[in-house]
């Protein structure tokens, strides 16, 4: 004889997942919430400078985004991606603007005219998947960033 407990969704234990993402300008680094790091690459390849917004920057900086967030959904089950939390932490003005203010909006233009548009659309689907917030910190801050990461 099988017994079998129903337990509503409401009293259901979710173990929620956040992780920081710490991006400089040379590598990235990825800590869950106990502050271990479970990813971390030197970004050689994909040289970028997120102090400075050129095109050729928010491409490096959209790229290494992109990456970071499939990793940590191969890493998650669909069913668990709605209970992921992501900080991301970087000196980029336009990736703060971008994931905090601007995306829903040309989301809705679908990306007319928009540099990076490629790398938006690759993006947009990912940003719905979880919960992600994106900090901006200063110069100072970024140092000490930089010896974090690297």
């Amino acid at each position: 004889m099988e017994f079998v407990v129903n337990i509503p969704a409401e009293k259901r234990r979710i173990k929620e997942m956040r992780y920081k993402v710490f991006l400089s300008d040379s590598a990235y680094l990825v800590q869950d919430i106990k502050n271990k790091t479970i990813l971390k690459k030197l970004n050689n390849e994909n040289k970028m400078n997120t102090a400075q917004d050129t095109n050729e920057n928010l491409e490096g900086i959209l790229h290494v985004v992109i990456e970071v967030l499939e990793q940590l959904f191969q890493k998650h089950g669909e069913e668990d991606q709605p209970h992921m939390s992501v900080d991301l932490i970087s000196e980029s003005v336009y990736l703060n603007n971008l994931l905090n203010n601007y995306m829903p909006l040309w989301k809705e233009q679908e990306f007319a005219n928009r540099p990076n548009s490629e790398y938006l659309k690759r993006l947009q689907p990912l940003l719905e998947k979880c919960k992600i917030k994106s900090h901006r910190i200063g110069r100072s801050e970024n140092d000490t960033l930089k010896l974090l990461v690297n």
